[in-house]
Formats: structure tokens, sequence, C-alpha cells
């Protein structure tokens, strides 16, 4: 049988939302111990007039903060969903004149602002590019 291709892409953004779910929660189920990734927890991280790569999650928690100047986060992902940024909490993302982009498959930026805390998210002269999605919990 033949899917048309309005039930196929229905079909492959279901899949790519419970990966995305499936992520969030083994982020949620872990969030006060180590993390497998870049895990930002309670200190500011600067990237400065740099370009970086990672083919892994950015976690960034327990008032954590990445600070970006002048720079760009390529984030290599091999298949939809598989990496993404994870602001938690009372932390920051601040970009200002830089970008971030994926650099393969659909990549996501998640702000939790569960349990009463405030996730910031500042974007000045910045950009987000690619395949991406954002999403914000409360």
């Amino acid at each position: 049988m033949a899917f048309n291709r309005t039930k196929r892409q229905f079909f492959i953004d279901a899949g790519v939302i419970l990966v995305i779910l499936i992520a969030a929660g083994v982020f949620m189920l872990v969030k006060g111990n180590d993390l497998p990734g870049w895990d930002i927890k309670g200190e500011e991280e600067r990237i400065e007039d740099e370009e970086r790569e990672f083919e892994e999650n950015v976690y960034i928690r327990d008032g954590g903060s990445l600070v970006m100047e002048n720079s760009t986060l390529s984030i290599r992902s091999s298949f939809d969903g598989e990496y993404g940024i994870f602001v938690n909490g009372d932390s920051t993302l601040q970009l200002n004149n830089s970008e971030i982009e994926g650099d393969g498959e659909r990549y996501f930026i998640t702000a939790d602002a569960s349990d009463g805390k405030n996730p910031r998210l500042s974007f000045n002269k910045s950009r987000i590019r690619g395949d991406s999605e954002m999403f914000v919990r409360n």
C-alpha cells in the first residue's frame, strides 16, 4: 500500500516528536546528575570569536549560562532530533552577533520553565539556522 506524501510526512514528524520527547524525558530523569554531553551547571561558559562543532547535547542548568560572542555553534546530528540544547531552570542562553546552525539533521532548543524557574533566551543580532525546532515547557 503506497502512502501519499501527507501520510508519510505525518509518520516522519511523529517519529521526530517521539525522539524529542524521549530525549527530554531522559534529561528530566537525570537533571540532578552529570549528563552526557556538554553540561554547563551553575557557571558561565563563553564562546568568543570562534566556530565550534558539537556531536552531543548541550545542557545549561542550575543557574549556568552559555554566552556566545561573534561565534558559530554547529550541531552535527546523524538523525532528526538526535542532539539539541536544553536550557533548564534559572539558566541562560545568550547569543550576541552569533549563530547556532544545524549541520545535518533537525536539532532542537528546549527551555524548561517548570517548578517556578525562569530560563532566559537572549538573541541579539543573532540567528538560528538549519532545520531546527524550539520548545518551551512550563
